[in-house]
């Protein structure tokens, strides 16, 4: 049944397929809960016996975004996986309400990033870009937003962008991930004494790199960090605030002295050269249009 369904879908034009609650295929429940078709066969085996089913019914062109799945069984199979619960429109962990929160979005992405890019494509979950319907302040949507974006998974969202206003669709643009970025690198990842998540997005092609220091916690938070050890290099280098309409002014510095309130970002494009980044660049590493 599941072949049939997907493989009709595939026939009606579909090339991207995300299937949920996968997991449940790898639950080992009693003899009295279940009858095997096949008996003798391991959970692993039966579920990768699934999925090999599944991967030839959609076809090996189209992408495949896993949810809700161990990931061992997957891989192989799957385009992208998602890493964590789902997302929602309120910042803080709440367990009452299943977990689901930008909070828990940033840690599980944040845990899984060393499999990005290697595996699969990560995917953190939709990104809530609304501005209606949601208790997440326009910092807190952009905090997220800029996360997700700067760590080069899957980026996708499922909020009526028609209805977001021009500013979250210019923001939406902005998440587009290109061929003009490395894999994201985190060079203070497992560290201890770090107040601050910091995330380091390279664009080898124009010399530059993009830095989003992050304060998910309740509290402000300050911090500083060398360029030594976020690039690699010894400095001083060209910094400037970036944003989706542009960048700020450029200043030099040896050291970066960061200062957040809670749930509060900053993000900078750097280089060496004083050089601006070319007009339409996403944080992503694509060129964009800026029309709506």
């Amino acid at each position: 049944y599941i072949v049939h369904c997907l493989r009709t879908l595939r026939s009606w034009g579909a090339r991207y397929f995300k299937t949920d609650f996968l997991f449940w295929a790898f639950f080992e429940p009693g003899d009295d809960q279940v009858r095997r078709h096949t008996p003798g066969l391991t959970s692993v085996e039966r579920m990768r016996n699934l999925l090999t089913a599944m991967r030839d019914a959609i076809g090996e062109d189209a992408f495949w975004l896993g949810c809700l799945a161990p990931f061992p069984p997957m891989i192989g199979f799957a385009d992208a996986m998602r890493t964590g619960g789902d997302n929602a429109s309120v910042w803080p962990f709440d367990l009452s309400a299943g977990g689901h929160s930008a909070l828990h979005l940033i840690r599980s992405s944040w845990a899984a990033q060393f499999i990005n890019g290697i595996l699969w494509q990560n995917d953190a979950d939709s990104l809530i870009l609304r501005d209606f319907h949601t208790e997440l302040s326009s910092q807190e949507t952009h905090t997220l937003a800029y996360w997700v974006a700067a760590l080069g998974g899957a980026v996708n969202t499922s909020d009526p962008l028609h209805l977001c206003s021009a500013e979250r669709r210019k923001l939406w643009r902005f998440c587009a991930q290109g061929p003009l970025a490395d894999p994201a690198e985190l060079p203070f990842w497992g560290l201890p004494g770090q107040d601050l998540l910091i995330i380091v997005r390279p664009y080898p092609e124009l010399g530059a790199w993009a830095v989003l220091v992050v304060n998910i916690s309740s509290e402000a938070r300050q911090q500083t960090f060398t360029w030594s050890a976020a690039l690699g290099i010894a400095g001083p280098v060209f910094i400037a605030a970036w944003e989706p309409i542009g960048i700020g002014e450029f200043t030099t510095s040896p050291e970066l002295v960061v200062h957040l309130s809670a749930h509060c970002h900053q993000l900078w494009w750097v280089n060496t050269d004083c050089l601006p980044p070319p007009v339409g660049l996403t944080l992503g590493g694509a060129l964009c249009t800026q029309s709506s």
